[in-house]
């Protein structure tokens, strides 16, 4: 029985084996029979091919423009990734600048330059329109429109301001231990490295500064003002016009209190000087 079994399944494999093999050899036949076709179709109806070939090229631009569009998406996003990126770098950038706080003069005098001609760029709205004149000025044979020096603006302005000018100089040069530096834009005392006053002149105005606190004075009689707000005037802040003889001895009185602070005293031998005129023969040096 076993035999007879193992023969029977036998018999069956070779059978179905048969049967896979003429299922394909059928197969392939009616294949190539297919592609034959199709190919004697292709030759007898040229615009069968044509239409075969138009359809793939058309399929080809297609993927070839698809294609493009991705690459020209992906560039205009990159390009606006690489803007933003320099548009924060910028920022960044700026904010640090606008973060680095200016050195104190006092102690790095070679700041003391930069201060002052950055104070030159940003002056008063009163005493830019003072600067930047228009009449003709025979005097100093300035140029129309030029931005005017301290000196310049002393030395155009009418006998009283300069006489005022002087009274204030010498009154802050007669005390020891003053020492005095004029700049372009303005006229700077200072004890070693510290501040005690600066003239400065805006429009027909002579202004004294002074390095006293206004809260201290605000409820007196000097009628000062308060621009420790302005970075030129931090260390001087309190601001005194000098106009009439009741504010030059105003004047006199601040200064006093200002060197009483520093422990300032006046030099009994102190000869007054005629700073307009050392001005005005420095220009025509």
């Amino acid at each position: 029985m076993a035999g007879l079994q193992f023969t029977t399944n036998t018999i069956v494999g070779l059978a179905m084996l048969v049967v896979t093999i003429v299922f394909m050899v059928v197969f392939l036949c009616l294949k190539k029979n297919i592609d034959d076709g199709e190919d004697v179709a292709k030759q007898e109806n040229p615009q069968v091919q044509a239409d075969s070939d138009a359809q793939e090229v058309a399929q080809s631009a297609d993927t070839s423009a698809s294609i493009g569009a991705e690459v020209t998406d992906g560039a205009a996003e990159a390009e606006e990734e690489v803007s933003a990126q320099t548009a924060v770098e910028e920022a960044a950038e700026q904010a640090v600048e606008e973060e680095q706080p200016a050195a104190e003069e006092e102690e790095q005098p070679a700041a003391v330059e930069a201060e002052e001609a950055q104070a030159e760029e940003t002056v008063a709205p009163a005493e830019e329109s003072a600067a930047a004149v228009t009449e003709e000025r025979p005097a100093m044979n300035i140029p129309i429109g030029k931005r005017r020096t301290f000196a310049e603006k002393i030395l155009e302005a009418d006998d009283d301001n300069k006489a005022i000018y002087n009274m204030l100089k010498n009154e802050l040069m007669s005390y020891k231990k003053v020492n005095n530096r004029l700049t372009k834009t303005i006229d700077i005392f200072k004890f070693k490295s510290t501040y005690l006053a600066k003239i400065s002149i805006a429009g027909k105005t002579v202004k004294l500064h002074l390095a006293l606190d206004p809260k201290d004075y605000a409820e007196t009689k000097y009628h000062q003002k308060d621009l420790g707000e302005k970075k030129k005037y931090e260390f001087v802040p309190l601001a005194l016009k000098v106009k009439s003889d009741r504010s030059k001895k105003y004047a006199v009185e601040l200064i006093a209190e200002v060197m009483n602070k520093a422990e300032l005293v006046k030099n009994d031998k102190y000869q007054p000087v005629d700073y307009v005129a050392v001005m005005q023969a420095a220009q025509e040096e």
